[in-house]
């Protein structure tokens, strides 16, 4: 087994971050002064998933969901926010990738459809195909079982 050297480590964390940090990956969201707010896409909306089915659009993500999800203390603008849905449109996570600008190493935070957390990864750097990658792998897979991606939140303004 390759070992992973912890420069390479590094810099694949910091690009990864970057790249899901970007400001171009927060499309489908607006806010304004009364906090963050989202676009409700149309009912018959769609999200493919991976090619193999697709999960219909339900009901908006709330509000005060919204308002919980974006208080963390890793919270920010440049955060990842992506709702997953079950077949029939309910949602079943909201998962975050906290604000670089606000955590130097901002943890992967689950959330379900009433803003709780449910679980929480921390960012670190692992050796890929050791034991402790297949445990996160496996914490993500137990949340996000039989859910799709179907669309991405902001906290362009704090809560």
């Amino acid at each position: 087994m390759k070992q992973a050297t912890i420069p390479g480590t590094i810099v694949f964390w910091v690009l990864l971050l970057a790249v899901l940090a970007a400001p171009g990956c927060r499309h489908g969201t607006s806010a304004d002064a009364n906090g963050p707010t989202a676009v409700t896409p149309p009912a018959q909306t769609a999200v493919q998933d991976q090619g193999t089915s697709t999960a219909p659009q339900g009901a908006a993500v709330s509000a005060e969901t919204l308002q919980a999800v974006c208080a963390g203390t890793c919270a920010g603008p440049f955060a990842v926010i992506k709702v997953w849905r079950d077949t029939s449109g309910t949602v079943g996570r909201i998962v975050m990738q906290g604000d670089l600008q606000r955590c130097a190493d901002p943890p992967m935070v689950y959330f379900d459809a009433n803003g709780q957390v449910t679980e929480q990864i921390g960012l670190q750097p692992v050796v890929v195909g050791s034991p402790e990658e297949q445990a996160f792998t496996d914490r993500r897979n137990r949340q996000l079982e039989g859910l799709t991606e179907a669309e991405h939140l902001s906290c362009a303004t704090p809560p």
